[in-house]
């Protein structure tokens, strides 16, 4: 009934796609929310007005709902933009760059931030429905190495996590299901990106090996 909703509030473009199964989002629960760093909480525009992220971050519009409150990216996932953000939306393209980044304002329920390269403008927005199941875009941890806080994605990539973020990493799993971001915080030089843990809807900064 949940997925019949969500389908129903995006529109027809997202409805033809319903064959496919969608990871669940923070199907794997934490009541601690250890990423709510106050230290993180910085202006961001830095990382706005880079035309050329690194393509291991990078995703593509593919869809918009009717009245642009949601989008969904090429892996499946959708996310629900925020109100005051959605006219934006009108001017987003399939072919346009975009990033997703923790989201650096103080007073906002939306917990990341879509940033659209190709026009230089971002948007406030929260993972609804995780990547669909079992797709090459999908990507899954394959293995966890606590002791030396590396982790080995579905995609062949191998990244090292800050040691910051070790006590989130700590209760990561394989296979659960990962969305690749890019850091907007102060870390961003030597941890550029930001593993987004769908199961857990929750984030660690990381740097690729």
């Amino acid at each position: 009934m949940k997925n019949f909703f969500i389908f129903f509030l995006l529109g027809l473009p997202f409805f033809l796609g319903a064959e496919k199964k969608h990871i669940e989002v923070e199907s794997r629960p934490d009541t601690c929310f250890e990423n709510e760093n106050p230290e993180e909480k910085e202006t961001y525009s830095q990382f706005l007005v880079q035309a050329s992220p690194n393509p291991l971050f990078t995703h593509f519009l593919t869809s918009l709902s009717a009245l642009n409150e949601c989008i969904e990216i090429e892996d499946g996932s959708i996310w629900k933009i925020s109100t005051y953000d959605q006219k934006k939306i009108n001017s987003w393209r399939y072919y346009h760059v975009l990033t997703i980044a923790q989201n650096t304002s103080w007073f906002s329920s939306y917990q990341y931030r879509i940033i659209n390269h190709s026009l230089n403008d971002s948007v406030e927005a929260n993972l609804i429905l995780g990547p669909f199941e079992n797709e090459p875009n999908t990507h899954t941890i394959v293995s966890i190495d606590l002791l030396r806080k590396q982790i080995l994605l579905s995609n062949n990539t191998i990244w090292q996590v800050i040691s910051s973020d070790a006590s989130t990493f700590r209760k990561w799993q394989i296979q659960d299901t990962i969305i690749v971001g890019q850091n907007a915080g102060r870390s961003a030089t030597t941890f550029p990106a930001l593993l987004i843990n769908v199961n857990m809807n929750n984030y660690i900064r990381a740097e690729n090996l």
